[in-house]
């Protein structure tokens, strides 16, 4: 599946004085998460971090939904199809 995301590796990365956390790519800024009284930089930082690590996150559910489709017969249904549903509203969420 070809994904509209940008490509590319995405970094977790401060802007130097830690006034604010983001996520980037080599060129650009993707998203610059700052500190609005509630968000401490601990906060901010694992947001950046959760957030750049999203494609990796996608491609793994992908390889799921992929894998789950070879397994289908060799699993419990109800168990299968609990799993399937979750891995298939999270692609959906991410890329529609």
């Amino acid at each position: 599946m070809k994904t509209k995301h940008t490509q590319g590796e995405w970094i977790n990365t401060t802007d130097g004085e830690a006034n604010f956390y983001g996520v980037c790519t080599q060129n650009n800024w993707l998203l610059r998460i700052q500190q609005n009284g509630e968000l401490t930089i601990e906060v901010q930082e694992a947001n950046a971090k959760l957030i750049a690590a999203a494609p990796e996150l996608l491609e793994a559910l992908m390889e799921v939904k992929e894998f789950l489709g070879h397994i289908q017969p060799k699993v419990g249904e109800a168990a299968f199809d609990e799993i399937w549903d979750i891995t298939e509203e999270a692609i959906k969420k991410a890329t529609e």
